[in-house]
């Protein structure tokens, strides 16, 4: 009853959930929150942090949404290569 059988677990890895694109929206407002409030301060490193972070933010939002969009595979519908596709 509470055996998992081989098929359950050879379905394809694209199933599995992926990073969150929020995840990288959160990242890019804290950076940029520590951009400002370093930058008010004139802590120059403490800047360069914020970049930092703002950037691995922003990274990890459009590998996210990248990963999701190569999940949902081609788009159905017509012909691609028809007139007015």
């Amino acid at each position: 009853m509470g055996e998992s059988t081989s098929s359950e677990h050879t379905g394809k890895s694209s199933k599995l959930p992926g990073p969150d694109p929020v995840i990288g929206v959160g990242l890019v407002i804290l950076g940029v929150l520590v951009m400002g409030i370093a930058g008010a301060s004139t802590a120059h490193y403490a800047f360069n942090i914020g970049t930092g972070i703002a950037i691995l933010g922003a990274v990890t939002f459009l590998v996210s949404v990248t990963l999701s969009t190569l999940r949902l595979g081609p788009p159905r519908g017509g012909d691609p290569s028809a007139p007015g596709a």
